[in-house]
């Protein structure tokens, strides 16, 4: 019986975990975009809570509209680093709509992508060519 309880519990922890998740990823939906089969957040505090609900690091990637090697990489992230940015919560910020953390973060240049984990930056990277940005995030798993 002691162990039809604590299974039952074990559960429906699970199971709260789950349905969190869901409704989370639901709200977030709101913030984001679809590029492929790759949800990207615009919204550095939704990537935050999500970060923490799912426990994977956040790839944060500064661009603007006018960078063609923005626009490129964002693409990138749906179809030819799909199975590298799977392990990541990734989140697209533009830099004009953010332009207090583009000044905390000191960037100067686009695309500037960082790997946040436990709320440090553990790695970045400035510029896109794909097989250097493929290389950076398998090292940065």
């Amino acid at each position: 019986m002691r162990d039809l309880i604590i299974t039952t519990l074990i559960m429906k922890t699970k199971m709260k975990k789950n349905v969190w998740i869901f409704f989370l990823i639901f709200f977030v939906f709101n913030y984001s975009t679809l590029v492929a089969d790759t949800f990207i957040l615009s919204s550095v505090k939704e990537a935050q809570t999500l970060s923490e609900a799912t426990e994977k690091p956040i790839l944060l990637i500064f661009g603007a509209e006018s960078c063609r090697f923005c626009s490129i990489l964002k693409n990138d992230l749906g179809h030819a680093l799909k199975k590298d940015v799977d392990n990541f919560i990734v989140c697209y910020i533009d830099i004009k709509s953010e332009p207090a953390l583009k000044e905390q973060l000191k960037i100067t240049s686009v695309p500037n992508s960082r790997i946040i984990e436990g709320g440090k930056v553990k790695s970045s990277m400035v510029g896109y060519k794909q097989d250097d940005y493929k290389k950076w995030l398998q090292n940065a798993k």
